[in-house]
């Protein structure tokens, strides 16, 4: 865990805690300073004293303090599916007990996909390694962590895409950090990126803190130019490490919320979004059947952020994606109102309300709504009984 409640111990075995106010939770190095201070050190103990208001609840699963002992993170891998999940294999404080919050025990079901560089591990790959063992239906085994430099010059980079699509791991702006620290080294003959290296970098002579500035979809990215693996200890098997905002174990709302903003993102500039989203308005706008040209069209009105002079030039201007639909010629000319697969076809519930207005049917009991239900088996859609979020037409279609 990052922070938490120092655990002190005396001579005597016993555990203290202690803080300057009650909830506080600190680094680790801030509780052996703590211990310090008081004359004890950081210990593991199943002792412990709920004297003062720091320790309240110290005996309870859920309170939670550093200890001296180690803790090994471990990759159980489902052998069917090749996910993962985060195992915590803690040391046993003195008493023998050990504590593994349900989230990150050997039972945890909170499997997740990654990237395997060849393939996941069998039971017979499992078996063979003196660092896994079997659980069920799954390897858990012990994992070591590497970092690895991906490009050594930009001279084996040749465009935005590449680098966007090799590099993994995410920078803070070079220009946050104090004066000196990173040099900018300028696009080195790739357009739309500028090179950051630490001091004495050069563009034939990159290093793993090299990062890559550059924007993609109107989006600025900082990518360091480093990749991190994850062995399985005794094994050929590895797989990269995958990004995590928030702790199983120690779950904060912060982590939370930043996590659900890159999830919004990740699904709002990936490649299918404009070509969905577009086939989908072109729908509503009047054309059932929109031939694979116009979605192109518009879909690149919408990655663009301009359509023929309208928009902000940025990505997902819905301006430019709704002046596309308009404007262009296979919505405008008329000569392809004689093809029959042209045109838009009203949702039967539409068309049963049009016929009603045309026939001038009214209703005489203003207290009772007709509903129109169970109406699916005969025209084929009933009020308030969409079969999707997609209502009549079915998404791609």
């Amino acid at each position: 865990l990052a922070i938490d409640t120092p655990m002190c111990c005396s001579s005597a075995g016993l555990g203290h805690f202690y803080c300057n106010y009650q909830g506080e939770r600190m680094t680790f190095a801030s509780a052996q300073h703590m211990c310090e201070s008081y004359g004890e050190e950081i210990c593991q103990t199943g002792t412990v004293s709920e004297e003062s208001e720091c320790g309240s609840g110290a005996t309870s699963r859920p309170f939670r303090s550093w200890s001296s002992g180690g803790c090994e993170v471990q990759a159980k891998v489902d052998f069917s599916s090749g996910d993962v999940a985060i195992v915590h294999n803690p040391d046993p404080h003195t008493s023998g007990q050990v504590h593994v919050e349900a989230m990150v025990d050997k039972d945890t079901l909170n499997f997740f996909k990654v990237k395997w560089d060849d393939s996941s591990p069998s039971m017979n790959d499992c078996l063979a390694s003196e660092s896994c063992i079997v659980h069920e239906n799954s390897c858990i085994c012990s994992t070591e962590v590497s970092d690895h430099q991906v490009f050594l010059s930009t001279d084996e980079v040749s465009s935005v895409d590449e680098l966007f699509e090799d590099l993994q791991t995410g920078a803070v702006d070079p220009l946050t950090f104090d004066d000196g620290l990173y040099d900018s080294l300028g696009s080195c003959n790739i357009p739309g990126v500028t090179v950051y290296s630490k001091s004495g970098g050069e563009c034939s002579s990159l290093d793993g803190d090299t990062v890559f500035a550059l924007k993609v979809k109107s989006r600025q990215y900082f990518l360091k130019n480093s990749i991190s693996k994850v062995h399985l200890t005794g094994t050929s098997f590895s797989f990269r490490n995958p990004v995590q905002y928030n702790s199983l174990a120690d779950p904060e709302i912060r982590d939370m919320l930043y996590e659900s903003d890159e999830t919004i993102d990740s699904l709002f500039y990936h490649p299918s979004s404009p070509p969905f989203l577009s086939h989908q308005i072109l729908q509503r706008f009047g054309l059932s059947n929109p031939s694979p040209g116009l979605v192109e069209r518009v879909a690149f009105a919408y990655s663009e952020g301009s359509y023929n002079g309208i928009g902000s030039g940025t990505y997902g201007d819905l301006g430019a994606l709704v002046a596309a639909v308009l404007l262009d010629d296979e919505s405008r000319k008329v000569i392809l109102d004689r093809d029959p697969s042209h045109g838009h076809i009203r949702e039967p519930l539409v068309k049963l309300l049009s016929f009603f207005r045309s026939m001038g049917i009214a209703f005489d009991m203003p207290l009772r709504i007709p509903s129109l239900l169970s109406l699916e088996g005969d025209i084929g859609q009933g009020s308030f009984e969409s079969p999707s979020v997609f209502s009549f037409f079915s998404p791609g279609v």
